[in-house]
């Protein structure tokens, strides 16, 4: 072993030759020579901010296989920003697919001191296996000095993106039967919970009631040691007992109203496929990146300027729908809506952007988008673009793209909400778009089945037992996963 983890004893020296077996080598015993510097986001793995929030906040312990919850996301940046993290380094372990990365980290208390000698461990697929530092903390792989680590690393990535932005400007059970019961059979919608003049009819029972329990509960340390057959099993288990009532459905929209702000509304999306999600999940199935934002959604949560433009604007676009409405609808109003969950899809959830109500038709709800790409183009211009949500058929009208992401979106909000419209708003400076798209049982009915199958195989593996953020690795395998598809 290297002089500086030769003092390690009993446990902890037995999970240092762990790690460093895992690896295929000890990092702190290699030449200068096999490193090179790490100056851009280029000579990374595929490493995105949800991995190092991942590792960082839900990572088990190895030794007590509880999550870490060691981001100290304040004194951590402060750090990387100050350039406190010098001489980082990488080097690609081609044997065992991993990337070792080490970086000098200044004291924080003590100036003067040597400085610590930080290591990470990341995965081709950007997961954060493990870390170690020279520091007494280091020894439970979430030390300061290995935050300040991933955070530089964090640093170097929002740099490379956002000069990708400057150079590119880019924009950042059948269902159909179930509708026809709904005509024969009337029954309450939730949504019309937040419309006036009807939520009289929505006063919960009791007076006090519980919160359905966080989807993230389902993790046990215990499950670590399972192989993937044996999640599918207990998940498939799981997937059926999950049951919410219509009164906790109703407590979690009027909790979570303030959306992004709200505690609870980070808390019930953990886990569930919200509509924003759908297109992805019913596309990509297991993707490890659509698993990751969907079971840890605030190491989703990002910031661009395209994203800010958006939030800017959607109040306004909110007003220019009603006025254009107003002549064709009779006391049209749009109701603030919070994260919408169903007792007849409890994996699934919705955030519409409002409810839509009027005197003359039943209720629906409000999807506006404001694209930056189109802030200073007509939407006629905008159309040209393949990637643009919005396309015009020869000989015919503007409309949203059947195979848009958006279309997924919109479809699920409805399913969930259980509303047969949903009126998509594109807003610009110059023009205003807006469509009142139906509600299709068949094309949710074949989006839902192949959303089921990803939390089926991919998102309860990782809420039961981190199969895809937790590798599994022994000393003479380290690559399993990797031919497994990880």
């Amino acid at each position: 072993m290297a002089a500086n983890t030769a003092h390690l004893n009993g446990k902890e020296r037995e999970r240092y030759l762990v790690k460093t077996a895992i690896i295929g080598c000890d990092p702190y015993l290699l030449p200068p020579s096999v490193f090179c510097l790490l100056n851009s986001a280029k000579c990374l793995p595929q490493l995105t901010f949800p991995d190092i929030y991942i590792y960082l906040v839900h990572n088990p312990s190895p030794f007590t296989g509880e999550s870490l919850k060691a981001f100290k996301s304040t004194d951590a940046y402060q750090y990387a920003v100050a350039g406190w993290v010098n001489d980082t380094k990488i080097w690609h372990v081609e044997k065992t697919h991993l990337h070792v990365i080490t970086a000098k980290v200044n004291h924080s208390q003590a100036l003067n001191s040597n400085p610590t000698s930080p290591w990470i461990v990341v995965q081709e697929d950007g997961t954060v296996v493990m870390a170690h530092c020279t520091c007494m903390a280091g020894l439970g792989e979430v030390c300061s000095h290995a935050q300040h680590l991933c955070l530089q690393l964090w640093l170097l990535l929002r740099r490379e993106k956002t000069r990708h932005a400057q150079r590119s400007h880019a924009h950042g059970r059948s269902l159909a039967l179930k509708c026809e019961e709904q005509e024969t059979k009337p029954k309450k919608s939730a949504i019309l919970s937040v419309i006036e003049g009807h939520s009289h009819r929505y006063t919960p029972k009791t007076v006090q009631l519980d919160l359905p329990t966080p989807l993230t509960s389902l993790y046990q340390s215990s499950r670590l040691v399972l192989d993937l057959p044996a999640l599918l099993e207990e998940g498939a288990k799981v997937f059926e007992e999950l049951n919410l009532t219509p009164e906790q459905c109703l407590l979690v929209e009027e909790k979570t109203r303030k959306q992004s702000r709200s505690r609870v509304w980070f808390e019930q999306r953990a886990g569930r496929v919200t509509a924003s999600s759908f297109h992805e999940a019913a596309k990509t199935e297991s993707s490890s990146s659509v698993i990751k934002r969907v079971c840890y959604p605030r190491s989703s949560q990002f910031s661009t300027e395209a994203t800010r433009w958006g939030l800017q604007n959607e109040d306004t676009a909110k007003k220019s729908y009603l006025v254009a409405m107003q002549d064709h609808h009779e006391d049209i109003n749009v109701a603030a809506s919070g994260l919408i969950l169903n007792p007849e899809l409890p994996w699934i959830g919705a955030s519409p952007d409002g409810v839509v109500s009027c005197a003359c038709h039943e209720p629906g709800i409000l999807e506006i988008k404001c694209p930056f790409s189109a802030k200073d183009r007509s939407l006629l211009e905008c159309t040209k673009d393949s990637r643009f949500c919005l396309t015009v058929p020869e000989g015919g009208v503007m409309s949203l793209k059947l195979d848009h992401s958006y279309m997924y979106q919109v479809q699920a909000q409805m399913c969930v909400a259980e509303v047969m419209f949903c009126d998509f708003v594109v807003w610009t400076p110059q023009e205003l778009f807006k469509q009142r798209i139906m509600f299709d049982g068949a094309f949710f009915d074949v989006a839902h089945s192949k959303v089921v199958n990803c939390i089926r195989t991919g998102i309860l593996p990782e809420l039961l037992g981190k199969w895809f953020t937790v590798p599994r690795f022994s000393p003479t395998a380290t690559s399993d996963k990797t031919s497994e598809g990880h």
